[in-house]
């Protein structure tokens, strides 16, 4: 808050009595001048460069703030599914899209929401609601548990008119990556391009099934691998091969399910 300072200068001008003799009556007086003293002849010239004083005056203290980053968390759980178009004749044009054959290995919760990724170039990335939970397996049978999220209908145009690569079925044109809980910022990476530096301890590249980045930084942050459970140092081994999931988590790797092979 600035303050300003008036200051009033009062200039007091004192004022003289005259005499009680008239002006004609006064003797004439002769002023005398007051002697006046030359200047000196040698008056040494002020000098014409004169450096200014140096003047220290340190900076007013900036304080900015960072600028806040919101990283997105590595999802819980990543799966691979299935576009599954639907028809009374099985055959275009398709009346009903869903997203199928989706295996958790973690329960997810109704009414929260799954991002998808499509593995197609030109197919929009979509978010979808979690209608119901069902659950799976029989641990006390040797059969694994897990959990299958049953998701609302797509109604996207373009899951509709897709066409369906020669080696596939019309009915399921396309594969996915179901992202859990949803992450608008994920990005499927090349599973075979990713560093093997950039993977958990243990986990072979040539186990890497699914790769998700999500802070855009080009490393995973989410994955799915497969491991021999007979033999670590393979990828897979037929039915004696194991699913895993990794989360990216500080500046290491957390194991969010192992789905093992039925016994």
């Amino acid at each position: 808050m600035r303050r300003l300072a008036v200051t009033s200068l009062w200039l007091m001008v004192g004022c003289g009595q005259g005499t009680s003799a008239s002006w004609a009556d006064a003797a004439p007086v002769e002023a005398e001048a007051a002697p006046v003293e030359p200047a000196p002849a040698d008056v040494a010239p002020a000098p014409a460069d004169v450096a200014p004083a140096p003047v220290d005056v340190a900076p007013a203290p900036v304080d900015v703030a960072p600028a806040s980053v919101d990283v997105a968390p590595a999802p819980m759980m990543v799966a691979s599914a299935t576009v599954w178009r639907q028809s009374k004749t099985d055959a275009p044009p398709w009346s009903r899209v869903e997203i199928a054959t989706v295996r958790f290995g973690v329960r997810p919760t109704v009414g929260e929401t799954v991002t998808i990724l499509p593995r197609h170039p030109t197919l929009p990335v979509l978010e979808l609601e979690i209608r119901k939970v069902v659950r799976h397996g029989a641990p006390a049978d040797g059969i694994p548990r897990w959990w299958e999220p049953v998701l609302e209908r797509v109604t996207e145009r373009a899951y509709l008119d897709v066409r369906a690569p020669k080696d596939r079925s019309a009915q399921l044109p396309v594969d996915v990556v179901v992202v859990y809980p949803a992450t608008p910022s994920a990005t499927l990476l090349d599973p075979k391009a990713v560093d093997p530096g950039d993977l958990p301890p243990g986990v072979l590249p040539k186990g890497v099934e699914i790769a998700v980045d999500v802070n855009g930084d080009g490393r995973p942050d989410a994955i799915e691998s497969t491991v021999c459970t007979e033999n670590p140092r393979r990828a897979r081994c037929s039915e004696a091969t194991a699913w895993e999931v990794h989360r990216r988590k500080g500046t290491g790797w957390q194991l969010v399910h192992r789905f093992e092979p039925a016994t």
